[in-house]
């Protein structure tokens, strides 16, 4: 389960190194008392007159005020780019807003941002505008390796919607999410959040940040975070706990390095929801015979604290150690450049129940489910580096500007897997009583075990022209990604295939931004997302080696068409976007878990699906006392096949209508703060539960309603999050296995600034 040491640089070791520095570091500067003479040990300072001069091409300025909007992003360009000079939908979840909604994970970053809803069975996944998305987790447009967030160094969260490979990787095919991550800062700041809730809930947050005394060229930053809860389902249980010191050292007034290590290690659930007893039967769209004595009625949800995901102790088991250096200089006020490199170590252990989309009722009326045990480990250890220059050019009056940035990136990693699966087992399963450690019948049965290493290179580059002061913007954005070789070692039967270099797979987005006046700008774009070849196993739950396995060639590909408007009001503090998005997207893999499946489920490979419809966000202050965040979505969507009327198959989960709201009232406004009550709303209406379109869950309305107060050093927030305790579903996968929002619960946090 460990790679070869001989082949990487000890990640964990050189990890653990830079955290104790960091953490030394942090600890001198926290003792006025060691602190040496300034004057003495001053090299290279950088006056305070001159923080505002540096390297602004790259950086977005960590969030002020209280308002939600924002005027700048990372994500759309690799650069600091104003939002409304990019031809995509674009929404900014920053630092007020995430406290405000008292989020600590991304499911609840989510929860007001209109098109984008949590997913399960992936860490950070989402569904973006009916389309699934694995998110490959970015930080401050870097690639990381995926793990659930902890928010407690996330400054703020940036999502575009739609393929962007261009500025992303080639698997960014729905959207691209980015997360900026909190920087060290030359003004002293301390501070500590303790958030009590529902569920034996609790969280800790210590921030702590300045300049390291003696030294005005130097940055400190380390915050740490734990959380401990239980849930509303049984067996199921989070603990969460992490540390991220940083260090920035201004070189000089346009140099610049940046070390950021992240140590983190997470117990989350399973990732399998909750079912809904639909009156389908396996596969097809049998339905169920009801006896006369049925105990359970079916179009009703399962009982809501019941966990498919299984017995206690079970879950996903996560570690993981990083370390991320960024180097970057302006050469002058035209060209700059930066170089990064990350090292990291993973280990993943999931280990679950998968409830089947099969229910029966057994001969005294009880309606029983069946579920197959499974567990998978894994090992990655990488390397990845991605450097890139960027030039940004003026003409007299600002008639003609040009930004332009162009990069590579390049990527080997080594990994470990271990899969088991309980093979055709069927275990009954009542849904009013039940069961959790009834344990197997047979030992779990070895379905995979490998090594393998690989890599990839990529080369990326975009472009915004801007005319006549910016009346007219074109942008244009390639990446062309390459996966190189490497090979694959087959411990069940002691093969090894080696893996030659992929084509080049190019992705490409053209777009056109037209500003008529300053409040307004309208948009046009065309993107595409495209990804190397991979092979499918067609039941996963075999062996590969399995004479019933069957290997399928997938290529996956993402296109979407879009046009609409950016607008802004009150001065710039409020603003409007509002589009019209056409994707289709080709080669995607779906799992159904089913024990009449060989080995228990099977991937099938759905091409076709299409996700089309208006998109309208807003964000900002109406006045100056009261701030709102949302959004409403019309989703037309449609796949391949036929539902059993005969019409069109509709994307599953997927609702024609949905509106998200969240908003916060001032009462009474100093400099200081002051006491407001925040209020949010989440309306859709009925989703499929089912690709095959056998079923529909209704639609559903939840509230939430909270108060704070805040003065110059302390804060106080409670909440009430779904105020009617209704069961809403964030997404609709399948009979047993469906994602829904919190019951009603109850949260209390207290923050205090030093």
């Amino acid at each position: 389960m460990t790679a070869n040491p001989a082949s990487f640089p000890r990640i964990t070791q050189l990890t653990r190194l830079g955290l104790a520095l960091t953490c030394i570091a942090c600890a001198c500067a926290s003792g006025s008392a060691q602190v040496a003479n300034p004057a003495a040990n001053r090299t290279a300072s950088t006056p305070r007159s001159e923080e505002a001069i540096t390297l602004e091409v790259f950086k977005v300025q960590e969030t002020k005020g209280q308002s939600y909007g924002a005027s700048n992003l990372a994500s759309a360009t690799r650069m600091n780019t104003p939002i409304e000079n990019v031809p995509q939908t674009i929404l900014v979840m920053n630092a007020n807003l995430l406290a405000d909604i008292g989020s600590h994970s991304l499911d609840q970053a989510l929860r007001y941002t209109s098109g984008a809803t949590p997913r399960q069975n992936a860490p950070d996944g989402a569904i973006v505008r009916g389309l699934a998305s694995g998110f490959a987790h970015y930080e401050d447009g870097y690639f990381a390796p995926a793990i659930a967030s902890d928010l407690g160094n996330i400054d703020r969260v940036e999502l575009i919607k739609g393929p962007s490979a261009s500025i992303a990787g080639a698997s960014e095919s729905t959207g691209f999410l980015n997360f900026i991550t909190k920087k060290p800062l030359f003004t002293d700041r301390r501070s500590v959040d303790v958030t009590v809730g529902s569920w034996n809930f609790i969280r800790g947050v210590v921030d702590v940040t300045g300049a390291v005394p003696g030294y005005g060229n130097m940055a400190y930053r380390f915050v740490g975070s734990y959380v401990n809860a239980d849930s509303f389902r049984d067996n199921e249980r989070t603990k969460k706990t992490a540390v991220y010191p940083s260090f920035t050292w201004r070189l000089t007034k346009d140099s610049e390095l940046l070390v950021q290590i992240a140590s983190v290690s997470n117990f989350t659930p399973g990732g399998f929801g909750s079912a809904y007893l639909a009156p389908t039967f396996g596969a097809g769209a049998t339905p169920i015979v009801v006896p006369a004595n049925a105990k359970i009625q079916l179009n009703r949800w399962m009982p809501i604290n019941v966990n498919s995901s299984g017995a206690a102790g079970m879950g996903r088991n996560t570690d993981l150690q990083s370390l991320h250096l960024v180097f970057t200089h302006r050469l002058n006020e035209i060209f700059s450049f930066r170089q990064s490199g990350k090292l990291y170590s993973i280990t993943s252990d999931l280990y679950r129940n998968a409830l089947a989309d099969n229910f029966t009722y057994d001969a005294n009326g009880y309606l029983m489910g069946t579920y197959a045990v499974n567990r998978s480990r894994a090992s990655t250890q990488a390397y990845r580096f991605q450097g890139d220059a960027a030039m940004m050019l003026k003409s007299a009056g600002e008639k003609f500007t040009m930004r332009t940035l162009a990069g590579y990136e390049i990527a080997r990693s080594q990994s470990d897997s271990l899969n088991f699966q309980s093979a055709n087992t069927v275990l009954p399963f009542s849904f009013l009583a039940p069961v959790y450690d009834a344990g197997l019948p047979t030992s779990l049965l070895n379905t995979g075990n490998s090594n393998s290493k690989g890599g990839s290179f990529a080369t990326f580059a975009n472009t915004q022209v801007g005319l006549f002061n910016d009346y007219a913007i074109l942008t244009g954005g390639v990446r062309r990604d390459q996966n190189k070789a490497g090979w694959t070692k087959n411990n069940l039967n002691n093969t090894r295939a080696n893996t030659p270099k992929t084509p080049v797979i190019t992705s490409p987005l053209f777009g056109l931004t037209i500003k008529p006046a300053k409040w307004v700008a309208l948009f046009g774009v065309y993107s595409n997302a495209g990804a190397a070849a991979t092979t499918v196993s067609t039941f996963p739950g075999l062996p590969v080696t399995e004479p019933r396995q069957i290997l399928v060639s997938v290529t996956p590909d993402t296109t979407n068409k879009e046009f609409g408007a950016k607008f802004t009001f009150f001065k710039g503090n409020f603003s409007v976007s509002a589009s019209h998005f056409d994707t289709l997207q080709s080669g995607v893999t779906r799992n159904q878990t089913d024990p009449s499946f060989p080995g228990g489920s099977r991937n099938f490979i759905d091409s076709g699906n299409r996700s089309k419809g208006f998109d309208i966000s807003w964000a900002g202050d109406v006045t100056a006392n009261l701030s709102v965040f949302g959004g409403y979505v019309f989703n037309e969507t449609s796949a391949p096949g036929l539902k059993p009327n005969g019409s069109q198959l509709e994307l599953r989960g997927t609702p024609k209508h949905k509106i998200q709201m969240f908003s916060r009232y001032q009462f009474k406004q100093t400099k200081d703060g002051g006491f407001a009550v925040k209020a949010g709303v989440v309306s859709q209406t009925s989703v499929f539960g089912r690709a095959s379109n056998t079923y529909s869950i209704s639609g559903a309305t939840r509230y939430d309603i909270g108060v704070d107060y805040r003065n110059d050093s302390w804060s106080f927030a409670a909440g009430l999050v779904n105020l009617t305790n209704v069961i809403f579903p964030t997404f609709a996968v399948g009979q047993g296995s469906n994602t829904i929002d919190e019951p009603r619960n109850f949260y209390f946090t207290v923050g205090r600034k030093f």
